[in-house]
């Protein structure tokens, strides 16, 4: 039921909740609860409601904003300068356009603005598959295939260069965009007429469309296994790899299981934060990567050691950062090289390092996330707006960001961590 608006009735023997489908339950100690019919109308002036959640957000960025001098921003002009274009918005989504822009005068990272879920829309299902845009012939030509993803699966086999004709019976082309038939098809089954490479009678082929974070979540798993298998080519597996997916206790908790299991043997290590958006986990790592072993417990045979503290390193360790470590995936790179434990290869750092807890929920369900803690160097110096600098510069071009074959960055990474080891 997920209740909400908890009222007791007048003679405090009845009890009525809000569901979240939006309904009043008449909730009971024994029996089933019922629902409670009730019909109600609101009469909303809509001008005038835009105008009270505008000076809300606008009041509680003032009040609560991280930075009192609001990035020596006046914040009265601000209000100022936008409060008359509300009365060019029509929708929802355009007030919160308009809110955006105001906001965006700060200058700030961690100042989102979103609106409710709409409970109406259709999630778009995935197929796993990427079409040529130079492709001009009939039907659109594959040229990636997502490895295991929806349509790499058995009886769902598509490959590079294969051409679909049609989804579920209706034909595309290079002109239209193809996952607009995909609308409102996760989990469902979907048939695809393909053109195999080096055929040309059409066959069906049915694949069962994936949510996006399915795939997004097998594709970042395919990079990974990538990452690791240049690593271990490229160090003839003397150097263990670990990604840091997010600033989160799920990456911590994989993090210390491949410490523990597939770093066995190693003899430095690659730490990659970059397309980490951030979270709250510096210290936890930090603690294991700076860990000094002081002591360690041998069985009778003297054939297995344990080493205290139990998750340490204490080995070389380099840490891969670029424009996408965002948030506390700087706050980790700039005190890892701070507390000595390793250098830094990549490229600067996106320089959005702020903290939030919390924002505030305005009357038509609009988000607004206010950051209220700075973060500060012991010199007192911020790192939002500035970011953190690598002492190895290694540039990707664009097209070895997601490459499954090449990383310049990583390649720099293992040979500064080969001349740690010889």
């Amino acid at each position: 039921m997920n209740p909400r608006g908890i009222v007791w009735g007048p003679r405090g023997k009845k009890m009525f909740v809000l569901s979240a489908a939006g309904t009043i339950v008449n909730v009971k100690p024994r029996g089933p609860s019922k629902p409670v019919p009730f019909s109600a109308k609101m009469r909303i002036d809509h001008p005038a409601e835009r105008v009270q959640m505008f000076n809300e957000a606008w009041c509680s960025l003032r009040d609560h904003f991280y930075d009192k001098s609001m990035h020596g921003v006046n914040w009265d002009k601000v209000r100022e300068k936008y409060l008359p274009m509300l009365g060019s918005v029509a929708t929802p989504g355009g007030f919160r356009l308009l809110l955006a822009q105001m906001i965006g005068e700060l200058g700030s990272s961690h100042v989102w603005v979103w609106g409710p879920r709409d409970p109406k829309s259709e999630p778009t299902g995935r197929l796993g598959l990427r079409f040529d845009g130079d492709w001009h012939g009939r039907g659109v030509r594959v040229s990636r295939v997502v490895p295991d993803g929806p349509s790499d699966q058995p009886g769902s086999r598509i490959t590079a260069g294969d051409v679909v004709l049609a989804i579920d019976g209706v034909e595309v082309d290079s002109r239209k965009n193809p996952f607009a038939l995909l609308k409102g098809k996760v989990d469902e089954m979907v048939d695809l007429l393909v053109v195999k490479r080096g055929r040309r009678k059409p066959t069906l082929v049915t694949v069962k469309a994936w949510s996006r974070r399915e795939l997004s979540d097998k594709v970042y798993l395919a990079w990974v296994k990538s990452r690791k298998a240049l690593v271990r080519k490229l160090s003839g597996g003397r150097v263990g790899y670990t990604h840091i997916r997010w600033m989160s206790q799920r990456s911590y908790d994989e993090f210390l299981k491949e410490l523990t299991h597939e770093m066995t043997g190693k003899e430095a290590l690659i730490v990659d934060v970059r397309f980490n958006s951030g979270g709250n986990l510096h210290d936890e790592l930090l603690s294991v990567l700076g860990r000094k072993v002081y002591f360690y417990f041998e069985d009778r045979d003297r054939s297995v050691k344990v080493m205290q503290p139990r998750f340490n390193w204490g080995r070389p360790v380099v840490a891969l950062i670029n424009e996408y470590s965002h948030s506390d995936a700087e706050v980790f790179p700039y005190s890892f090289r701070k507390l000595g434990i390793g250098k830094l290869v990549g490229v600067p750092t996106s320089g959005g390092v702020i903290f939030v807890s919390g924002g505030v929920t305005l009357l038509d369900g609009t988000f607004v996330l206010i950051p209220q803690w700075g973060a500060y160097t012991l010199a007192g110096k911020q790192l939002e707006g500035v970011g953190v600098k690598p002492d190895i510069y290694v540039a990707n071009p664009p097209e070895q960001d997601f490459s499954m074959t090449s990383d310049d960055q990583l390649k720099a990474a293992v040979e500064t961590l080969l001349k740690q080891i010889k």
